[in-house]
């Protein structure tokens, strides 16, 4: 999927992680939550499009700048459609467009499927501190710790692999336990 939401928000997590979806007609449930959901046939606008393909005006880039070089790899496309779209501009998804996209192939290369995990969460939670209101940062956290530690649970009852789960539980509840505080400066290091 390459349109999305942007910024992602604690309904959004809920709906998707516990299948609240199911419960919404197609159609609504396609244009509240996008990704997945949409099946890209028709051209929209969005607030979020993959960053493996973005063509963009010259104009736009010499408005708001280019990626965030804190984020080095994952997320860097969302914070950036989230500028541009708070600079005024509009995204438009094109389905005419193809685009190949070998997801992940340079990661893979570099990190095993957890250290990856790993670190599009750090991004995630790194693009959270640096673009949302501490509100909906703190929402999403624990919309976010509440889903993976479910996940976790059922995992253990069901003695099923639960080392991504576990990390995620514990990411989540460690940024959410800074975000409480008032401390999420950690989150900006760069590796």
């Amino acid at each position: 999927a390459s349109v999305w939401k942007n910024p992602t928000t604690p309904f959004e997590t809920l709906a998707n992680a516990f299948r609240f979806y199911k419960l919404l007609p197609k159609r609504q449930r396609a244009d509240l939550l996008l990704g997945y959901h949409w099946d890209h046939s028709h051209r929209r606008s969005a607030s979020l499009l993959s960053g493996a393909a973005l063509m963009l005006r010259r104009e736009v880039i010499e408005t708001v700048g280019g990626f965030e070089e804190r984020f080095h790899m994952y997320g860097e496309d969302t914070e950036w459609c989230l500028r541009i779209v708070r600079g005024g501009w509009q995204m438009i998804f094109e389905p005419q467009a193809i685009v190949v996209h070998h997801s992940g192939a340079s990661a893979t290369k570099r990190w095993t499927d957890l250290e990856k995990r790993r670190e599009q969460y750090i991004s995630f939670f790194r693009f959270q501190r640096l673009a949302l209101s501490r509100r909906l940062m703190i929402g999403n956290l624990l919309s976010g710790w509440l889903a993976s530690s479910t996940q976790l649970g059922w995992r253990f009852i069901l003695r099923q692999p639960r080392d991504e789960p576990r990390m995620v539980a514990k990411l989540y509840g460690t940024e959410l336990k800074q975000a409480l505080l008032g401390r999420n400066a950690h989150i900006l290091r760069t590796r």
